[in-house]
């Protein structure tokens, strides 16, 4: 059985063998509807022509940022040879520049030192440690740190004065 709406035309509603059920309404010409697709590209250079120029903008800043970096490192490795490094009062990390194969006393008295009265009391306040555990503890002439390679890091708790440090001397 179908239903009919008050207008007299098909709800879209049926009912067979005690159930109801919804029928889809036959199209007419007032509810026909016709549907547009994008038109497509003629080929397929046309549509990529917006990457391809993004592509040559992305390349052009990757030379730029290239330029910048060996710009940078040159200025770095120029300026590498007389490095200063000043050790605060208190905790601190510091990396070795120096030469390598040094133990930490010969890097320091090799490098020029300020702080306090002269180098040797520099050394005594210093506590240093690093990532293996090894120490550097000059109040109680304690030493573990030999073969220090450039490039390392270390732990430093300078218990005395600031002391600065041009690891260029020790090279």
């Amino acid at each position: 059985m179908k239903f009919r709406a008050a207008s007299g035309q098909l709800s879209g509603f049926a009912r067979e063998k005690g159930q109801a059920s919804v029928v889809p309404p036959k199209p007419t010409s007032a509810t026909t509807q016709t549907t547009t697709r994008p038109p497509r590209p003629t080929s397929a250079t046309a549509d990529c022509s917006g990457f391809q120029q993004e592509i040559g903008r992305l390349k052009s800043q990757i030379r730029d940022l290239n330029s910048t970096i060996n710009t940078l490192q040159s200025q770095t490795s120029s300026s590498a040879n007389s490095y200063m490094l000043t050790i605060p009062s208190g905790a601190s990390y510091i990396g070795y520049s120096g030469a390598n194969g040094l133990s930490f006393p010969q890097a320091f008295s090799l490098a020029y030192v300020s702080g306090g009265s002269g180098k040797t009391q520099a050394l005594g306040g210093l506590f240093v440690k690093n990532i293996q555990g090894l120490m550097f503890w000059g109040e109680y002439n304690f030493n573990q740190l030999t073969n220090l390679q450039s490039g390392q890091g270390f732990f430093v708790r300078n218990f005395g004065s600031p002391i600065v440090i041009d690891w260029s001397l020790a090279q």
